[in-house]
């Protein structure tokens, strides 16, 4: 319970950080493969004391990404949790991802219990009340970790038949939220 309500301040600073415009993202070539691999390893015994499988699709020679390692990390480390709690015996959690020239999109997908269709509109917004305790900025937090990279989050879900959160990264995060170091080369 101590470490949960550590996680939860965590996440209500961050969102705080974010808003102030504080937040700096530490930018350098990431490969998907790996920030897959931690993730999934991080989650793994949690998906799997549920009865249900993990596995992660990547194809091989994905170009990295320009991207903070560690806020991207943060973003799945939170949808998979999601996942981890809709999933259940018998079911999966699938982590993949897949290029396009101008971006990369990761899928967190579960086989779970999806999410009303009236909720949808909604799940990114802040202190939405989930069935779990927690201050509901986990996955506003997602989408924000992600805007700032200067890409987008969204949700496909059908009630009773599991849930697909999409991250949309570009190949490129955006300078507007780049430690100023990183944008001394790009004023003309």
């Amino acid at each position: 319970a101590a470490s949960q309500l550590a996680s939860s301040i965590d996440d209500v600073l961050d969102m705080a950080q974010i808003d102030a415009g504080e937040m700096e993202l530490q930018l350098g070539d990431v490969r998907v493969r790996d920030l897959l691999d931690a993730a999934a390893g991080r989650i793994a015994a949690r998906v799997e004391a549920r009865g249900a499988s993990l596995k992660v699709d990547c194809p091989t020679g994905l170009r990295p990404i320009r991207a903070d390692a560690q806020r991207v990390g943060q973003a799945l480390d939170h949808l998979l949790d999601h996942a981890a709690r809709a999933v259940s015996e018998g079911g999966a959690v699938t982590l993949a991802a897949e290029a396009t020239p101008s971006e990369v999109r990761i899928r967190v997908e579960d086989t779970g219990r999806g999410i009303p269709y009236h909720l949808q509109a909604h799940v990114f917004d802040r202190f939405v009340r989930r069935e779990r305790g927690g201050p509901g900025v986990g996955l506003a937090l997602v989408k924000a970790l992600v805007e700032l990279h200067g890409g987008w989050a969204e949700v496909e879900s059908e009630p009773g038949k599991g849930a697909t959160f999409i991250l949309h990264l570009p190949m490129e995060a955006a300078s507007v939220a780049a430690a100023p170091e990183l944008l001394l080369g790009s004023r003309s």
